[in-house]
């Protein structure tokens, strides 16, 4: 005796299929939106970390402007091309302001 499939049989593991990967792809909430937003977050801490070291940076940089007298002398003369008096500044190629 053959028995023929039911419906049922095929419907079911179809709307199976298919919530799976509704659940996958699709609406707004779904599995790729999920990693895509995993990955920003992980991209974003990154970027704190080094933005975090970069204030670090600023931050002694500030307080040597503020508190080394050779620091400044060094800034002055490299990025401003500043001497003391009586002294002779040589601008080379390549020695311009920064």
């Amino acid at each position: 005796m053959i028995r023929k499939k039911s419906w049922r049989r095929t419907v079911w593991p179809l709307l199976g299929a298919g919530a799976l990967l509704y659940l996958f792809l699709g609406g707004e909430y779904n599995v790729y939106h999920y990693w895509r937003a995993i990955q920003e977050e992980k991209g974003l801490k990154m970027r704190l970390v080094e933005m975090e070291q970069e204030h670090k940076r600023l931050v002694e940089e500030s307080r040597r402007l503020r508190d080394d007298p050779v620091y400044i002398e060094k800034v002055a003369r490299e990025r401003f091309n500043m001497g003391r008096p009586g002294e002779k500044i040589y601008l080379t190629a390549g020695n311009e302001n920064k």
